[in-house]
């Protein structure tokens, strides 16, 4: 099925036989109401495929004609009228002036503005679900570390308990006070360099865990970003070739009226 546009809110649709989107189809000319009709066989009561035209049906709020060689010579001087009717109406609605630069302009602005405002939402979205993520990983370091905390306290005062049985033994058996003393003071200078190796070791972790946290979420966020503009971008570009397509299918069937 091959389209022809007329303007953006009219579209013309020429009924094709046995044409793939491949092959070329061979054209017939014939003269009906003083206008040259470019058509291909096909019988007209078939049925227009709606997934393919829905989307175009929507722009042109179901304003459409459509052209099948079938049927006879006044079939076809009324299908001819009716897009002529057609079109005179349409630039009547228009204030009498057909699809202009200016109306272009308009609507690519119009068109920007609303890929810009997309952006900044998806962009506000993005930043949303980052901070979100960073709070969650936030959230569950601090809990880590809670419970680290935790059991490090744990482990001390099991370690102070064990130094008060042993502070207890050594007032028991004075005969040995001065080397249990000697070893107890030994044992807490291997626990004092133990607490800090493990707080130095926390700390770098903590540190290490935060840094590759931020790396990774700004990563990301660098990526679904540019992910986002490039779609964005794609968007913008085939609307953009939509409208120039348009405005040169225009100007064509314009001359064949």
């Amino acid at each position: 099925m091959k389209v022809l546009q007329i303007s953006l809110i009219l579209w013309v649709i020429i009924l094709l036989s046995s044409c793939s989107a491949e092959e070329s189809c061979s054209l017939q000319s014939e003269k009906v109401a003083d206008s040259d009709i470019r058509h291909c066989s096909q019988k007209k009561s078939e049925d227009i495929d709606e997934s393919d035209l829905r989307w175009l049906l929507n722009r042109t709020e179901y304003r459409y004609t459509a052209f099948g060689y079938g049927g006879n010579r006044d079939d076809r001087e009324a299908e001819v009228i009716e897009l002529l009717e057609m079109v005179d109406d349409l630039v009547k609605e228009n204030d009498g002036k057909y699809y202009t630069n200016d109306m272009y302009e308009r609507n690519e602005k119009v068109l920007k503005e609303r890929w810009e405002e997309e952006k900044r939402k998806e962009t506000e979205k993005l930043e949303k679900e980052i901070q979100s993520a960073k709070k969650s990983a936030q959230n569950e370091f601090e809990e880590k570390q809670r419970e680290l905390e935790k059991s490090f306290e744990e482990q001390k005062i099991e370690h102070e308990n064990n130094m008060k049985i042993l502070n207890a033994k050594f007032k028991e058996q004075e005969s040995d006070i001065v080397k249990l003393k000697d070893k107890n003071k030994q044992d807490l200078d291997e626990m004092r360099r133990d607490i800090e190796l493990r707080e130095m070791a926390l700390t770098v972790r903590r540190i290490e865990t935060e840094r590759d946290m931020e790396i990774r979420l700004r990563e990301e966020a660098e990526r679904k970003l540019i992910d986002k503009e490039m779609t964005l971008r794609e968007e913008y570009r085939s609307d953009s070739g939509f409208f120039e397509q348009a405005l040169m299918a225009t100007g064509k069937a314009i001359e064949l009226l």
